[in-house]
C-alpha cells in the first residue's frame, strides 16, 4: 500500500471541543491545531469572526497530506462544523499498522502508537485531555 505521505509535504492535525453535556448537544470544533516539523499554530475557530480564505486553501490543497490518529472523524467535523474540507488526510493508526504489520494498530490510540512507534511513553493527564 502507497500512502500519499510519502510523496508530499506532511502536517499534522488535530482538531479539540469541549465535551458534549447532553444526548442532543454537539459542541463545534473550539481549536484547529497544525504541525509541521517542530513548529505548530493554534487556530481558536470557535472565537474567530470568519475562517480565513487562505486556511481553507490550504486544508483543501492536494499537495499537502493532514496526517493524525482518527484523521477522517477530524476532518468531518471541521466539516459539519465550519465547512472546512481537508483534502488529503492520513490516519497513522493504518500507516503504523501496516509498516509494523500488526492489525491491532488500526484501533490504536495515540498514546499506544507513540509506544510502539517511537519507544517512547506519552504523558497525557486528565486535567489535560479534559481542561
Amino acid at each position: 500500500m502507497t500512502y500519499a505521505i510519502e510523496t508530499t509535504s506532511q502536517v499534522g492535525l488535530d482538531i479539540e471541543w469541549r465535551p458534549n453535556s447532553g444526548r442532543n448537544q454537539q459542541n463545534p470544533v473550539a481549536t484547529l491545531q497544525l504541525c509541521v516539523g517542530r513548529r505548530c499554530v493554534i487556530f481558536q475557530l470557535l472565537y474567530c469572526q470568519y475562517i480565513p480564505d487562505a486556511l481553507t486553501e490550504f486544508l483543501s490543497n492536494p499537495r499537502y497530506a493532514f496526517a493524525g490518529v482518527g484523521i477522517a472523524s477530524d476532518a468531518e467535523k471541521l466539516e459539519g462544523d465550519y465547512q472546512i474540507f481537508v483534502e488529503n488526510t492520513v490516519d497513522l493508526r493504518l500507516l503504523a499498522a501496516d509498516v509494523y504489520s500488526s492489525r491491532n494498530l488500526r484501533n490504536a490510540g495515540l498514546k499506544t502508537l507513540c509506544g510502539v512507534v517511537l519507544g517512547r511513553e506519552m504523558e497525557k493527564p486528565r486535567h489535560v485531555t479534559m481542561g
